[in-house]
């Protein structure tokens, strides 16, 4: 393995070499990068494009989403202190935007937060909202249990549920062909349960394309 006797650099003096983060960020020479599990069953971002504007899109996120389950009686109480969020009303199977922010009030991250059950709570999305809301939870004194899933980025082996998203404006129709016209009706950001060939799932109703759309999950 090659060695090297370079000075570990601070990321300020990183950001001052390349001239800001824009520039730094623009000019990464990481390339592409696509996680593991998943197979290249894509083609290119325009085709991915075309299918969610004109027809339907599957999009896979059982791998690449980070998941914080937090259990116990004092979720709400706890996520107040950390987010600019109003948690009432919070119904059980609604979802919300959970927008994170530090001490200094200045913003930190945000990810959708899915409430399960009375005291059963999933926040999902980029890691660095889990990564304060646990940092925060291992400090509280509420009665609250944090637990990270990790992505596949870093870590292998079986997730608790799978994820995939369908957009376009021929979702919904292909929502009830696949429910066998069992598809509840679901208002926005709110979750349904259903069955997709017998099998029970839950989705999160939603829209990235100006059309109804859903995020599936299930065991």
């Amino acid at each position: 393995m090659a060695t090297t006797n370079e000075a570990p650099k601070s990321l300020e003096s990183i950001l001052e070499a390349a001239g800001g983060p824009v520039n730094l960020l623009r000019g990464s020479n990481l390339g592409p990068y696509r996680f593991p599990v998943i197979p290249p069953e894509f083609t290119n971002w325009r085709d991915e494009v075309r299918a969610w504007k004109d027809s339907c899109a599957l999009l896979e996120q059982s791998y690449h989403m980070t998941e914080l389950h937090l259990r116990g009686s004092q979720v709400i109480p706890f996520l107040s202190e950390i987010a600019v969020n109003k948690f009432d009303p919070f119904p059980v199977l609604r979802a919300k935007q959970l927008v994170l922010a530090g001490h200094d009030g200045f913003y930190i991250a945000d990810a959708i937060i899915f409430r399960e059950a009375e005291d059963f709570f999933r926040i999902v999305g980029a890691p660095f909202a889990s990564d304060w809301v646990l940092y925060n939870a291992e400090k509280s004194n509420y009665d609250v249990e944090a637990k990270k899933d990790d992505n596949f980025s870093i870590r292998s082996g079986t997730r608790e549920v799978f994820r995939v998203q369908i957009q376009g404006p021929n979702a919904l129709a292909l929502m009830h062909e696949a429910s066998g016209g069992g598809l509840p009706e679901i208002k926005f950001f709110n979750i349904g349960e259903f069955q997709i060939a017998g099998k029970s799932v839950r989705a999160l109703r939603h829209g990235m394309a100006g059309e109804p759309g859903f995020e599936i999950y299930g065991a």
